[in-house]
């Protein structure tokens, strides 16, 4: 096996290669997050929004991709921690008095 060289990031001008270089990275995305879904057993999903259409591509479904966002969004709810400005400074304050004691 040959090595690969090192692809230089930036953004492509000619219209063509760059319409055709998102269709194959959009492939191939969607293509690792069927074999992470399959080997890991896990939920994933992609959107992919393209300048030259009026829909965004979803995969695998656009009801899966729904459930699989509402889910994200109810269990980040649940973990948020809202604190106010004093008890971030008094958070902040706490860690400060451990590491100073650690010391």
């Amino acid at each position: 096996m040959g090595k690969r060289r090192k692809l230089k990031l930036a953004y492509i001008s000619n219209d063509s290669i760059r319409r055709t270089t998102l269709r194959r990275r959009g492939d191939g995305l969607k293509k690792k997050l069927n074999e992470i879904k399959t080997l890991c057993g896990v939920d994933a999903c992609a959107v992919i929004y393209d300048p030259e259409k009026p829909t965004p591509d979803v995969w695998p479904s656009e009801p899966e991709v729904s459930d699989v966002i509402k889910r994200v969004d109810t269990e980040t709810a649940t973990k948020r921690i809202m604190m106010n400005q004093k008890d971030f400074l008094n958070q902040c304050i706490e860690k400060a008095k451990k590491q100073e004691r650690r010391m």
